[in-house]
């Protein structure tokens, strides 16, 4: 067997996982490997694959192909790795707030840890911030990561809910 040809065969394993869906995936992480059998230049191989999370946060995923042929080459084997970041669905959570207008709620979309957008409603007043700016230089993104705010499900709200704050917010300022 010849070596450039196994690389190819680890390559073209990995490039094949790259390509799969993030439910695929992220059903395989943690699972026991998977071994398929090859012949490769006349000689019988095995190609394991395993899964596993690149991080605590749960944003990439490692994966890992061996490959091992007969004899003395079992030992002498060749392995590849590739990171695979996965893009996680946004989350939304509604939270009591406090600013200088009074008491409201802020409700938030999360990627990851993080809030990307997010509405402040106190009385009449809605006040949307994102990356991009805010209608109110009072306010301010928030910039703390889930973990900080103390966030969990019972302050989940759904996607609609968030979306309808928005786009109610950013019509009372004039942007669209």
């Amino acid at each position: 067997m010849q070596p450039t040809d196994a690389y190819v065969e680890l390559v073209n394993a990995l490039e094949a996982l790259r390509s799969a869906s993030v439910a695929d995936l992220v059903a395989r992480v943690d699972q026991p490997h998977t071994t398929r059998s090859l012949v490769m230049g006349g000689e019988p191989v095995e190609l394991e694959t395993v899964l596993t999370w690149a991080d605590p946060a749960r944003t990439a995923i490692l994966a890992t192909a061996h490959l091992r042929g007969p004899g003395t080459w079992h030992h002498q084997h060749m392995q590849e790795s590739i990171r695979i970041a996965i893009t996680p669905a946004p989350r939304y959570f509604r939270h009591w707030a406090e600013s200088v207008l009074g008491e409201g709620v802020a409700l938030m979309e999360l990627k990851g840890e993080w809030v990307v957008r997010q509405v402040e409603i106190y009385g009449p007043h809605r006040i949307w911030c994102d990356e991009s700016g805010q209608s109110d230089d009072r306010f301010m993104l928030a910039d703390q990561p889930i973990s900080v705010l103390e966030l969990d499900a019972v302050d989940e709200i759904s996607a609609g809910e968030f979306e309808d704050a928005w786009n109610s917010a950013r019509e009372s300022s004039g942007t669209r």
